[in-house]
């Protein structure tokens, strides 16, 4: 028998002794043995229990670190799979943008061409801003005119891109932008009037004003001056856009 089985027989020897002198001790309670069990007693030393809780709770720590360790590889695992998509993701972008790249430099010459027609475009709204249809503006003054009145001359003036129209010196005059003069010869002045409210009441007519002088052979010259507005324009600029 070696020296170990020894020491573990007479530590349960001693367990025993131990356990028999608190149960014989004065005014100590016997326990009553539980109905339907049998009496147990453990012969293993005390040292030998400690030993098995404390590898219990290694066991317990070491379970622990490898669900830690699982739980770790696991993040890094994803961490490398979502990297790895963005890479590609990258990859694929770049991949894009070089072949818009090269297909920006095919039609190069087809943006030259459209940057250069709207250009263009830009110019002709801009000089064609201040552009009348003169003759449907003499048209509409002249078809109020009186009988026994007969045009003798027409004379226009309007602003250009570059060139304002000259405007009124009263604070009661309208905004103006052109100008057209209707000279006439008549025989008699009770319709001048008239003449004068139906150019005025125009849309795009600003204000109309008369001047008369007599002739030999009771007649009369009438110069009738027609301002007009920005709205006798064909193709009014406004921001930037004709409209």
């Amino acid at each position: 028998m070696s020296v170990e089985d020894t020491q573990r027989k007479r530590a349960a020897a001693q367990h025993l002794a131990d356990a028999a002198a608190v149960r014989t001790a004065p005014g100590a309670k016997r326990q009553r043995p539980m109905a339907g069990t049998f009496p147990q007693v453990s012969l293993l030393p005390r040292e030998m229990l400690q030993g098995g809780r404390r590898r219990r709770i290694r066991r317990r720590l070491v379970a622990a670190v490898v669900v830690v360790a699982v739980v770790v590889a696991a993040g890094i695992a994803g961490s490398a799979a979502m990297a790895v998509g963005a890479a590609g993701d990258l990859a694929a972008r770049t991949r894009q943008q070089t072949l818009l790249q090269q297909q920006l430099l095919r039609y190069q010459a087809v943006q030259r061409i459209d940057s250069h027609l709207a250009l263009d475009r830009s110019a002709a709204r801009v000089g064609s801003s201040t552009a009348i249809d003169w003759d449907a503006r003499i048209d509409l003054i002249t078809a109020g005119l009186p009988a026994g009145f007969a045009i003798t001359a027409v004379m226009t003036d309007a602003a250009t891109p570059v060139t304002d129209y000259a405007q009124g010196v009263t604070p009661l005059d309208r905004p103006r932008a052109a100008m057209v003069a209707v000279t006439a010869r008549a025989t008699s002045l009770a319709q001048l009037p008239a003449w004068i409210s139906s150019v005025t009441s125009l849309p795009d007519v600003a204000d109309a004003s008369p001047v008369v002088s007599s002739v030999d052979g009771g007649k009369y010259t009438v110069v009738l001056t027609v301002h007009l507005t920005t709205k006798a324009y064909i193709t009014p600029l406004t921001s930037g856009s004709a409209k």
